[in-house]
């Protein structure tokens, strides 16, 4: 299965997340899944000592600049 997203550069702030939660709300949960994913690191929000290579397989939401849509087929 090839992962696709169709949504990306989503800002990681109130109104990305208010665009999110709209598309939720009318989203066809029942044929296809919704994932979210953090995308371009944001250095501002990394604690002393930390790097992108703390997080070689995908840094957590709260750490990214952006978020990405995945949709996935049932």
């Amino acid at each position: 299965m090839k992962h696709r997203y169709l949504f990306s550069e989503i800002p990681n702030d109130d109104e990305g997340w208010s665009l999110i939660e709209s598309m939720q709300k009318y989203f066809n949960s029942e044929g296809y899944k919704l994932r979210i994913r953090g995308q371009y690191l944001d250095h501002s929000k990394l604690e002393e000592g930390e790097s992108w290579r703390n997080f070689q397989d995908g840094q957590p939401i709260n750490k990214s600049k952006c978020l990405r849509l995945y949709f996935d087929r049932r």
